[in-house]
């Protein structure tokens, strides 16, 4: 395949990948963690299975465009659902980093084990299957993709056995999860009414420029090393420094970092992803490949675990995978823009044959990465949490019930201010009148000491409900131990409009 050819194929799976992905988001909430993942394993070990022996390139596309991203969809997004169910607040945000630095493991393995493959069976060899009559000639790449299809039916079994459907609350009680059977119009519309998944869409879709880096190390780094420093580049050596250095620094930075909310880490961390392909435009040299990726992975272990905290704290609960489809679509789509981008920046910089510009070809793609950081600062008021409590973001149900709270004791202050204020005479014990001095407290202890046989209707209404609600908070002593309270001036006009 010419460069330009292979970009679109890859391309191509990523537009797989993004329509399998929202197909897939009902399935994942109506058949769970457990189910979804099997499913995904077993077609995974298939498809890689037979793009390892396919002996044309009509069946290894065939592949690459159905099964394959079918497979990869039931893969990731099922496990960070999975992490979300299998923990609480409390340590979400670590499991997900610990989540994170568990893929890099398996990332820092397959660079040199791809290095190895290449340097030990670069001429390849060939293998005869008897009861297919076909002489399968393997070179290094393909015995790459067949142990990954060995791998992939190991996962099967530690699924079936390590991988139960169950949910963890808050209190740390583990219990059963019944997945959601809603039809799956129904999911769909609820989601789209929701406006936490529009603004997860938006958050999602600005992330587009900063993975374009990460999806150029697959696409683009291994055609570019081999033309600028030789056939023996090692690229996966090179590769192998993110996972590497992602192992030690996740982990690390979500310990010291769990108290900071997650869209500035997101925001801070893909600013500095974005900037390191720069490294690049100075000088071609191992020096600056080396600084690209520590620069790259410096950033990315601050801010990609808290986009996997970020997408399931506000994702509705039964629904994480609907959410995570619809939302990621923008991400799949990433591959299509790299493909064609990839095929274009190779041909013009650093074609085979002629002059090669690299210092060109990575300058443009650090300028889109730099969309990103600079797209989400303009909208951090739209795409951040309102609030956030610890290491996650509110849900917007729950920024509504502190802002009704604050209000509340807001109000209760101001009602007490403006009724010392007033002629009408209230009656308030000598021991509460000892309190006076010690500020809101005994505005509280004189807001308590109310008469039950006020006009309660001149309350507003919400505070009607809210006090009978809360009886054992707001329990008010007899009429005959006090005077008349005229309560109606208690009642602040400010505060009133707002309500």
């Amino acid at each position: 395949m010419s460069d330009t050819a292979a970009g679109w194929a890859y391309g191509a799976y990523g537009v797989m990948s993004t329509f399998f992905g929202l197909m897939c988001g009902w399935f994942i909430d109506y058949m769970g963690v457990r189910a979804s993942l099997l499913v995904g394993a077993l077609v995974g070990a298939f498809s890689r299975f037979v793009m390892a022996l396919a002996v044309s390139k009509g069946t290894a596309l065939f592949m690459l465009y159905t099964l394959l991203p079918f497979a990869e969809c039931l893969g990731i997004p099922i496990m960070t659902i999975g992490i979300k169910r299998y923990t609480n607040a409390r340590n979400r945000t670590f499991a997900f980093s610990l989540f994170y630095s568990m893929m890099n493991v398996a990332a820092l393995c397959a660079g040199p084990l791809v290095d190895l493959s290449r340097s030990t069976f670069g001429d390849g060899f060939t293998v005869h299957i008897d009861p297919l009559g076909l002489d399968v000639r393997f070179t290094g790449l393909r015995l790459i993709i067949l142990t990954s299809s060995v791998a992939t039916a190991a996962m099967c079994i530690i699924v079936a056995i390590g991988i139960r459907e169950i949910q963890v609350d808050e209190s740390g009680s583990i219990r059963e999860f019944i997945p959601n059977r809603e039809s799956p119009m129904q999911q769909t519309m609820t989601v789209l009414r929701e406006p936490a998944f529009w603004r997860l869409t938006v958050f999602t879709l600005l992330l587009v420029g900063v993975r374009l880096v990460f999806r150029h190390i697959d696409a683009t780094m291994p055609k570019y090393m081999v033309r600028q420093f030789g056939p023996s580049a090692p690229f996966g050596l090179i590769y192998a420094i993110n996972p590497f250095l992602i192992i030690f620094l996740v982990p690390i930075v979500g310990l010291v970092a769990r108290k900071i909310d997650s869209f500035s880490m997101i925001l801070a961390g893909s600013f500095v992803s974005a900037v390191s392909p720069f490294w690049l435009c100075f000088k071609q040299t191992y020096f600056s490949m080396v600084l690209f990726m520590v620069t790259l992975s410096i950033g990315e272990a601050v801010y990609s675990p808290r986009v996997y905290d970020y997408t399931m704290a506000v994702s509705a609960e039964g629904a994480e995978g609907l959410y995570s489809s619809l939302s990621s679509a923008p991400l799949f789509s990433v591959k299509l823009v790299v493909g064609g981008m990839s095929g274009w920046l190779l041909t013009s910089f650093m074609p085979a044959d002629g002059p090669h510009h690299g210092n060109i070809l990575w300058g443009i793609i650090g300028l889109t990465s730099l969309t990103s950081p600079i797209l989400m600062f303009l909208l951090r008021d739209y795409i951040s949490p309102p609030s956030e409590q610890g290491n996650r973001p509110h849900s917007d149900a729950e920024n509504a019930s502190d802002h009704l709270k604050s209000d509340r004791q807001e109000d209760r202050t101001d009602a007490i201010r403006s009724l010392k204020m007033e002629s009408t005479p209230v009656h308030i014990d000598e021991d509460e009148d000892e309190d006076e001095d010690e500020g809101d407290q005994g505005y509280d202890n004189d807001y308590e000491n109310f008469s039950n046989s006020a006009s309660a209707s001149s309350l507003p209404q919400e505070r009607q409900a809210f006090l009978s609600s809360n009886p054992q908070q707001y329990t008010m002593p007899s009429t005959h131990d006090l005077k008349e309270v005229d309560i109606t001036s208690a009642v602040s006009p400010a505060r009133d409009s707002k309500d």
